[in-house]
């Protein structure tokens, strides 16, 4: 069996427990309780897709699907449901910012952890960035929930970011970074620091100066026990290409309920940060791979919410849509249907690090050459699938094409060290970008462009308050529902000053009565 068939039957066995999960609830539950539950949640989780629209999450049930059928050696569609999408309620909200109709992270994170629309790059501040927006996170923990942020991607990067640190702009990552530090929350893992080095010193020194536990990978991970405040940063590849002693996103899921668990419950945050990269990246192989992390970790919040399934509320949305991901294109597929993406076994990004940069500083080449070098071709049939005998004519043209392009402008960067932008790829490297489109082509997937887009993102709820999420809305009623849900207020905005002084003079508050806090139903 090789690694990606490996992979493939890993991920139908987390959807098929996932099927089992969602659908169980637990023995004492009715799904009218669930459906109706308007009781205060205890222990919340929010998920969010970054970049993951509708097409990616539909895109990865039919892959399932057609992996499913393609052993059982059946023909014909087939979907294989998330667990995500048998939640009991669903909706769409709306994504644009105070500054444009197509958002960033930071807008879109901002929208998403404060209830307020802010200008595209501003990290939970206001458009002229005067005044700070207080997170759900912050207002949780002032109620006395322990709080957890958990992100695949950069843990300074925009989304994890809107919900500890307030910036006019999302690139001040050591000043980030230097907010994270000094977050009271008790527990926050994702991939590495943007930039951990500054005139204060070394994030992570400055973070265990103030007495948080920092683990730097899986084994340390291992050894954090509730009690302290626990920092994780390790490098997180895409699924796709995650090696086995690297952490999951489902196992950052799991240790995170783990250290969160207490009597007056907890909020926490988790996001698939990579499934952007995917998107912006055109690779659908690795964008789908992503979903189904995501998904696997909301497996592991199913399971503690069938122990707790009248305290416990999950949401599941994302940010914004990247890459116009479109299914069922008109170019011609492959027989196995989105089967066909488990021949590709390694992300094109990874793929340009490991194989194709070395062949870019090594090989002679002239603009008069026309083909691949041998070994190159041999790669491109072990990691994508495209062996010369499978490819048509005018395949082998689109390659050797896009080989000319990457070789012709290896080298050449604008004044920011960026490489130049070629016509048709964008900042992109050519071949390894255009052997993932084509197995995405092969597949029925296509995409109209390389960055964000405007559409509408998908919403889906279960458990205490979830009809709180029902129907079409805007992204700043996500916030505004799980505030409400937890009877808790989301503060007026404040200047920094204003705020560090009122962190530093509110009592928390308690949970007395929680039980009897029933919101009414809107």
């Amino acid at each position: 069996m090789t690694r990606i068939e490996r992979r493939a039957t890993c991920w139908l066995a987390v959807a098929c427990v996932g099927l089992w999960l969602a659908a169980g609830c637990a023995p004492s539950v009715t799904e009218q309780q669930v459906l109706s539950n308007q009781g205060v949640p205890k222990y919340v989780f929010l998920f969010i897709g970054d970049g993951m629209g509708v097409a990616h999450v539909h895109a990865a049930e039919i892959y399932l699907g057609a992996v499913e059928n393609a052993k059982a050696g059946k023909s014909g569609p087939g979907v294989r449901r998330l667990t995500m999408t048998q939640f009991p309620v669903s909706g769409l909200i709306t994504t644009h910012s105070a500054s444009s109709q197509v958002t960033d992270s930071a807008a879109a994170g901002t929208a998403l952890a404060t209830g307020h629309k802010t200008s595209n790059g501003t990290v939970s501040m206001d458009p002229d960035a005067k005044v700070c927006y207080t997170s759900v996170a912050t207002a949780a923990r002032a109620r006395g929930m322990k709080v957890g942020i958990v992100s695949s991607t950069c843990i300074t990067d925009a989304t994890p970011a809107v919900f500890y640190a307030h910036q006019p702009y999302r690139g001040e990552q050591y000043e980030v970074g230097l907010q994270l530090a000094a977050s009271p929350f008790e527990y926050i893992a994702g991939s590495e620091v943007g930039e951990a080095e500054g005139p204060q010193g070394n994030i992570l020194d400055i973070a265990r100066s103030k007495g948080v536990q920092v683990a730097t990978s899986r084994y340390e991970l291992a050894t954090c026990r509730p009690g302290r405040r626990v920092f994780f940063q390790e490098k997180i590849p895409y699924e796709i290409d995650r090696p086995p002693h690297r952490v999951s996103l489902a196992e950052l899921t799991a240790k995170g309920i783990e250290l969160l668990d207490n009597p007056d419950g907890f909020f926490m945050m988790v996001e698939g940060g990579k499934i952007d990269g995917g998107g912006h990246n055109n690779d659908a192989a690795a964008t789908i791979g992503e979903v189904l992390a995501l998904d696997a970790a909301i497996d592991e919040a199913v399971r503690f919410y069938r122990k707790h399934p009248l305290e416990t509320l999950i949401v599941v949305t994302a940010d914004h849509e990247t890459g116009a991901m479109a299914l069922n294109n008109d170019y011609k597929r492959s027989p196995l249907g989105m089967a066909v993406l488990a021949g590709q076994t390694q992300s094109w990004n990874a793929f340009s690090f490991e194989v194709f940069n070395s062949v870019k500083e090594t090989q002679t080449w002239t603009s008069t050459d026309d083909n691949i070098p041998e070994d190159l071709w041999q790669a491109l049939g072990s990691r994508f699938g495209l062996t010369w005998d499978t490819l048509t004519d005018a395949e082998k043209t689109m390659l050797e094409d896009a080989y000319d392009a990457s070789m012709a402008s290896r080298g050449k960067v604008d004044e920011k060290g960026r490489r130049l932008a070629v016509p048709g790829y964008s900042r992109y490297e050519p071949l390894p970008l255009t052997a993932a489109k084509l197995v995405g082509y092969r597949a029925g997937i296509g995409w109209s462009t390389f960055g964000h887009s405007p559409m509408p993102v998908p919403v889906w709820a279960v458990g205490a308050a979830a009809w709180r999420f029902d129907g079409f809305n805007d992204n700043t009623d996500i916030p505004k529902g799980l505030a409400a849900a937890m009877r808790i207020e989301l503060p007026e905005p404040q200047t920094a000053a204003e705020m560090a002084r009122s962190d530093s003079a509110a009592p928390r508050q308690d949970y007395t009565n929680r039980a009897d806090m029933v919101p009414t139903r809107k």
